[in-house]
């Protein structure tokens, strides 16, 4: 679908496509988010027991939730993966992203803000042209690299991020990285989808 100039000369996006962004994070709303989060873990968190229902995966909305329980029920990588990060000091938060545009990348992750001992990173699958075992395969890509940033002490923020991605990955385009795990992670976890169903 693509967007229609209204009489006024701006743009006016079809009812479905304005329908769906309006239950989309923007990512300056995930972003503040994030902040009022990280003001809310306990300085030294990270070395205390958790409390009941403490987890370092965070879906930001219910379709994110559901995904998530469907990968890490469906998968075992995934299962494992989530397992790597809880035993980190590192959180996840997790959101679903509609692209504007097929080009965009399929899913992203950025270093968001350190604070009471963890790292907190987003993660952001995009969904709007992807199908539901897609949006799981890339899941289990985004986690993989999330745990790349978890065995990597160093990375306390983007420069860090950036240099680790420097050092064991390939830059696909300015600025964006790929690592050979998180790719062969992917495939992984569509085979076990696939072989599942």
């Amino acid at each position: 679908m693509s967007p229609q100039r209204s009489a006024a000369g701006g743009t006016r996006l079809p009812f479905s496509l304005a329908r769906r962004a309006r239950f989309t994070l923007g990512a300056a709303a995930a972003v503040a988010l994030l902040g009022s989060l990280a003001a809310a873990v306990p300085a030294g968190a990270a070395s205390n027991r958790h409390p009941e229902g403490w987890t370092q995966v965070r879906p930001l909305s219910p379709s994110a939730r559901d995904l998530l329980a469907e990968a890490t029920a469906r998968s075992p990588s995934v299962r494992s993966l989530v397992q790597q990060i809880e035993e980190s000091d590192v959180i996840v938060f997790f959101t679903l992203r509609y692209a504007r545009y097929q080009t965009e990348p399929r899913g992203q992750l950025r270093f968001m803000t350190r604070a009471g001992g963890y790292r907190m990173l987003l993660v952001d699958v995009e969904s709007w042209y992807s199908d539901r075992l897609e949006q799981m395969a890339m899941l289990g890509h985004e986690l993989q690299h999330a745990a790349e940033v978890a065995s990597a002490p160093e990375v306390v923020d983007e420069a860090g991020l950036l240099a680790l991605y420097r050092d064991i990955g390939r830059e696909m385009q300015r600025g964006h990285f790929e690592t050979a795990l998180a790719a062969s992670t992917e495939q992984m976890v569509m085979r076990e989808l696939l072989t599942e169903s």
